[in-house]
């Protein structure tokens, strides 16, 4: 929220408060007006605490308590991530699949989706499924081409896999690595 508006208007009128109590006290002080100026200075200083500490005070306390929020639970990578890094392949596509039920926009569950799939699995037809399922859940374009430029080395590897005959295929390809953008 803009609390600029407020701030200017506030800042304004307290302002406007101060030159009336400098003229107030240039005229009833008269020839002393000298010696009433600590005291005219501690008025204005009252007068003008609030707006600036309004200033100062609202762009601090947002760093500790923000005023924006997300309406639902954020996606957790963690227990996925963790399944991948233990071995257990077909866990951690569940828990990537569970997170693109519940978010469908999140571009890295889907670049981790077909990761697994043609890296660590090495089931290409999983891997394009994912892609393609992918490409038609994102709505931005700016995401799928994140989607794309992400898997851009398998869809590379994949392209050679089916113009390569079968029989000269011999071993499994060399992994490569898929970095999710964040």
């Amino acid at each position: 929220m803009n609390h600029f508006p407020i701030f200017l208007r506030d800042f304004l009128l307290r302002l406007l408060l101060c030159l009336v109590l400098v003229v107030a006290f240039r005229f009833v002080f008269g020839p002393l007006f000298l010696l009433s100026v600590p005291f005219l200075i501690a008025g204005v200083a009252i007068l003008m605490a609030k707006p600036f500490a309004d200033l100062f005070g609202v762009g601090a306390g947002s760093l500790f308590y923000p005023n924006s929020h997300y309406d639902r639970p954020q996606p957790i990578y963690g227990i996925p991530t963790a399944r991948r890094k233990e071995g257990q392949f077909e866990e951690a596509l569940l828990g990537f699949h569970q997170i693109t039920a519940e978010h469908p926009q999140e571009v890295p569950a889907w670049i981790q989706l077909v990761d697994i799939a043609a890296n660590d699995l090495n089931d290409l037809p999983r891997a394009k499924a994912y892609f393609q399922s992918g490409l038609n859940h994102l709505n931005a374009e700016a995401d799928r081409n994140r989607l794309t430029n992400a898997c851009a080395p398998w869809i590379k590897r994949q392209d050679k896999a089916e113009l390569t005959p079968p029989e000269t295929t011999g071993s499994r390809p060399k992994p490569i690595t898929i970095k999710p953008e964040r």
